[in-house]
């Protein structure tokens, strides 16, 4: 759980945006990963003013976050943690419900890599919602993909699409996902509504997901339930996608040649369709693919 390079730069981005930090409350007490010298430039390059003291850029190392937040302007910096082993300011256990004196509590919420670690992740992200106050941001950077056993779950941007919408009193403005080396390149992603298909993300290297959100609305959240986009769309047109028109030339020669290939050699046969239909997804996931991802800071 920490700040490093690519998270430094999407909290940056979010300032340089207009994001207050005011009252910033952390998941988990994080560390900071990226040297002050390097964050120097990395302000520079965003054209945040820093509002901290200047001596926290000749530092060689900061254990945590907290002088990083200064500089994004935070006042009062809080953190939350199941344990005092790194010294939280509040000690709670993210799997329960959070006092209801710490709702509507903070300007911004920030996550480094802390939901993953939390079995009950519904109730988690509920809390974390809790707390942001009216107009606050809640920031996210969670694993999505090729993070397999780093924690409990890795996360699909959709699930952050449907689930931080203004009937659960949120509204998305940013989500992206960018390859966990240092100084990746940022790729927003489409919401699947918009595209009208699954997003999905296909390749070699960890991905994370980056998500910005602003509280728009006092609400309790999940009085319904996040649905994938294009489940609502089947229900909503009593359609199956397994049941669709067949495809040109089935009854032709193609589909004879179909037909003998599923009965006299089924296992060639399965193992070339599967394989094609790999070789679609590889080719439609990937992060260059620019109906899903489009290239940005």
């Amino acid at each position: 759980m920490a700040i490093d390079v690519n998270n430094s730069r999407f909290l940056l981005g979010a300032r340089a945006r207009g994001v207050s930090f005011r009252r910033t409350l952390t998941l988990g007490r994080l560390g900071l990963f990226v040297p002050p010298p390097m964050l120097r430039g990395m302000f520079e390059d965003h054209g945040v003013q820093q509002a901290g003291p200047p001596d926290f850029f000749d530092a060689k190392k900061h254990e945590f976050c907290e002088g990083f937040f200064r500089q994004l302007g935070a006042e009062e910096i809080s953190s939350l943690d199941f344990s005092d082993y790194e010294g939280a300011t509040h000690i709670h256990v993210m799997n329960v419900p959070v006092p209801a004196a710490w709702h509507e509590r903070f300007d911004a919420v920030v996550d480094g890599g802390t939901m993953e670690h939390v079995f009950n992740f519904p109730t988690a992200i509920i809390n974390a919602m809790q707390m942001v106050s009216m107009d606050g941001r809640l920031l996210l950077d969670l694993p999505a993909n090729n993070c397999t056993g780093h924690g409990f779950y890795q996360f699909s941007p959709e699930l952050f699409f449907r689930l931080l919408q203004p009937e659960h009193g949120f509204a998305v403005e940013r989500v992206c996902m960018a390859e966990d080396y240092p100084f990746s390149r940022f790729y927003e992603v489409r919401d699947p509504v918009e595209v009208r298909a699954r997003v999905t993300l296909v390749n070699r290297a960890p991905v994370h997901v980056f998500v910005q959100a602003r509280k728009v609305g006092m609400v309790q959240p999940f009085t319904s339930f996040p649905a994938q986009a294009d489940y609502t769309q089947y229900w909503a047109t009593k359609t199956n996608p397994t049941e669709g028109p067949r495809p040109a030339g089935a009854a032709g020669w193609k589909g004879r040649l179909r037909a003998l290939a599923q009965r006299f050699a089924p296992r060639a046969y399965w193992r070339f369709s599967v394989g094609r239909n790999a070789d679609r997804n590889h080719r439609l996931g990937r992060l260059s693919n620019p109906d899903f991802y489009r290239p940005t800071h």
